[in-house]
């Protein structure tokens, strides 16, 4: 049977339809090359966001004439959406063949079996600890040209238990994998030609195993050899330690990126988002990043910092909103993912009253927005006339928002930058390869440049 995957929401789905994809391939299914050649659908689903759930179900609206155009095609909806809903997704859409929880990827494929046998809707959302992780003949072989991100799971699940957040409830407890096992699936994507990997989970500074922490494992990832970045993501304000901060710096292969959220820059939302910090707590830690790295105004790519940042949560007044807004331009964010509050079910929060009007929660996400944009662009702004190393993630023609004539890569401090290339296409540099570049132009989310040199160096 011929399938196709298709990814919906964060990293860590990213990662799971790469696991999703592996399972069937050993159970002798075959990748097709687009949703109209696949015989089995598999959408891998977010449910963070109540807009992330309405686009999957207009996603099985648009796709209720695949299966009328050939009787057999088959539909499955893995993720955490499937964990959250269940048997709901099959009597809603009424087009799903299998429903698969964030536990269940392992058994996919006798799902499939069983619903193709005529056994009818298959649902599986029971919680084993032992289908977290995948044994070593079912690490990464990825075919083709190298792809980046090259993510790597550390851990499943959160036990922060945010009032606003569905993950514990999807994902379920935290649950660390071996750091052995880690190193592993690194040393396996390095002899496979990959030479940045992103390790990632909900909280990977909460990582512990038998006495390891992240740091630890930072510091163990680092020892591989041929590995020339590495990246972590998501960090939490409480949890975040100088210890780590430390290890980022010590090592030349870890990137100097933090994605750091502090959602809102009132102390009594973050008191109703359980978040366990304070606003001045959160600024102490990036006080002493800045401290370890030194001041982005004077150089430029010093270190990176993203966050998190959510209007309207809990009858947010108009003067808690200000206090976010001060929040933004004191800490000067290179960038931020930013969004409305939408109740989510089997939240705490989804039993209180929500009196912020979407009409408001809008035109402040707009001014939020425009806040954000204008201090990016002044960041980036300091980078024009620098140098900086650039690992290579995409060739011309690869991506459809790049241009024929240029190459995207990605700094140690996560910013896009668009290369101009070589007119000969021998002389483009491979993907995977890092090279001196010179910033000539900048947006808010990208740079731009031109290559000034090839280098395999990992320094700064």
């Amino acid at each position: 049977m011929k399938f196709k995957v298709l990814t919906f929401g964060c990293q860590m789905n990213v990662y799971d339809t790469g696991r999703i994809e592996r399972y069937l391939v050993a159970a002798g299914h075959e990748p097709a090359l687009s949703e109209e050649l696949a015989d089995l659908l598999i959408l891998n689903t977010c449910a963070i966001r109540d807009s992330a759930e309405s686009r999957v179900y207009g996603t099985l609206g648009r796709l209720a004439h695949y299966k009328k155009e050939r009787p057999g095609r088959m539909i499955a909806v893995a993720g955490c959406m499937a964990q959250k809903e269940g048997i709901e997704l099959v009597k809603r859409s009424g087009v799903v063949d299998v429903v698969a929880g964030t536990h269940a990827i392992p058994r996919i494929p006798s799902l499939i079996e069983q619903a193709a046998a005529g056994m009818g809707p298959q649902v599986e959302t029971a919680r084993s600890e032992s289908d977290l992780f995948d044994e070593p003949e079912y690490l990464p072989i990825r075919s083709g040209p190298l792809r980046y991100p090259a993510f790597v799971s550390i851990m499943q699940g959160c036990n922060k238990v945010c009032s606003f957040c569905v993950v514990p409830y999807t994902r379920g407890k935290e649950v660390c994998r071996p750091p052995e096992d880690v190193v592993a699936e690194c040393v396996s994507l390095v002899r496979q030609g990959y030479r940045e990997v992103t390790l990632i989970g909900q909280n990977v500074d909460s990582y512990r195993f038998e006495g390891v922490d992240f740091a630890d494992l930072l510091a163990r990832v680092s020892r591989i050899e041929e590995l020339s970045r590495i990246r972590f993501t998501t960090s939490h304000p409480q949890d975040i330690t100088p210890k780590l901060i430390d290890t980022v710096a010590e090592f030349d292969n870890i990137c100097e990126n933090f994605h750091f959220p502090l959602q809102a820059g009132s102390n009594r939302v973050l008191k109703e988002m359980k978040r366990g910090y304070v606003v001045e707590e959160y600024f102490e830690k990036l006080a002493y990043i800045e401290k370890v790295f030194g001041p982005r105004e004077t150089r430029p790519f010093s270190y990176g910092i993203s966050t998190d940042l959510m209007v309207g949560f809990a009858n947010e007044t108009e003067a808690e909103f200000e206090e976010t807004l001060d929040a933004v331009r004191r800490a000067r964010w290179d960038s931020a993912f930013m969004f409305k509050y939408s109740r989510r079910e089997r939240t705490a929060a989804h039993r209180w009253e929500d009196r912020v009007s979407e009409e408001e929660k809008s035109e402040r996400l707009a001014r939020l927005i425009e806040l954000q944009e204008s201090i990016s662009l002044s960041l980036n702004l300091l980078a024009l006339g620098k140098t900086v190393e650039v690992l290579i993630e995409g060739l011309p023609g690869a991506d459809p928002e790049q241009p024929l004539t240029r190459v995207k890569g990605r700094t140690r401090t996560n910013k896009v930058i668009s290369l101009e290339t070589p007119e000969d296409p021998s002389e483009w540099p491979p993907i995977g390869e890092t090279v001196e570049a010179l910033v000539t132009d900048c947006k808010p989310v990208t740079l731009r440049g031109e290559m000034v040199g090839r280098t395999t160096s990992v320094g700064a």
